[in-house]
């Protein structure tokens, strides 16, 4: 009798490690189902259509926050796509308000660190804001000509490689955003603030209106007009032969280029 009692405890044990052993198999496969929604949600909203390309048209501007590469291209139609190792795209969610192509990044983008290459590549007739943040950086593979001008809002860490033939280029920086500029341009208005750079000595403009403040630093080329108001301890370099209208104070500086 008390060997039938004992057999029958192992076998109610064994039954019950079972149970829970199914319970807990059961638990961590919904969850697995769950991410696998999540991402397949992220990828049916932003309007993804096969191997990383997207379907997006009329916008003109762009916003890209996170730390992506951004490629820029000037085309008669409208590309967005994806490029990187497998699975990357899963972690960048593309979206557009009105006019507006928005990227950003999942919350759970830091688990792609080791996934390697991730960039954005996108294409448009025109280009006329370009809202850029975090420690994004962002290039163009050719020249922008268009009769439109264009705006560009950077802050935060981000960098920006520039070409351009506009009619008027506007820039808002802050924190330690960096800017390169090439090209031709009527009017560049610049306001900088905080550690950041503009590199536009390879930007010919006829006039120039800038701001800056912090300690910031700034060359331009300049034909006819400069127009600077500058505090803090950042400098402003020109070449060419403006004229020159400055309010300076603290210890910044504005000299000609050597």
């Amino acid at each position: 009798m008390k060997r039938i009692y004992t057999s029958f405890v192992v076998l109610g044990a064994v039954i019950l490690c079972s149970s829970t052993f199914t319970a807990c198999s059961d638990v961590v496969v919904e969850d697995k189902k769950a991410y696998r929604s999540a991402a397949d949600t992220a990828e049916e909203s932003s309007g993804k259509a096969e191997n990383g390309v997207y379907d997006f048209s009329n916008f003109s501007e762009v916003e890209a926050n996170g730390a992506s590469k951004v490629i820029l291209t000037q085309d008669s139609v409208y590309k967005v796509s994806v490029v990187g190792d497998k699975g990357v795209e899963l972690y960048i969610e593309i979206s557009q308000s009105g006019n507006r192509l928005v990227v950003d990044e999942r919350s759970d983008w830091i688990d792609r660190i080791d996934m390697g290459k991730c960039e954005v590549h996108i294409s448009l007739p025109v280009l006329t804001a370009y809202h850029l943040s975090g420690a994004n950086s962002t290039v163009m593979t050719n020249t922008f000509k268009q009769n439109e001008g264009m705006v560009l809002d950077m802050s935060g860490a981000g960098s920006f490689k520039l070409k351009v033939e506009v009619p008027e280029l506007t820039i808002d920086a802050s924190g330690a955003s960096s800017v390169e500029l090439q090209g031709k341009a009527g009017t560049l208005n610049v306001d900088m603030s905080g550690a950041g750079s503009v590199e536009a000595g390879d930007l010919e403009v006829s006039v120039a209106n800038v701001e800056s403040s912090g300690a910031g630093s700034m060359v331009l080329w300049v034909n006819q007009h400069l127009k600077v108001d500058a505090s803090g301890v950042g400098s402003v370099r020109y070449k060419g032969n403006p004229s020159v209208t400055k309010e300076v104070s603290g210890m910044a500086s504005v000299k000609k280029a050597d």
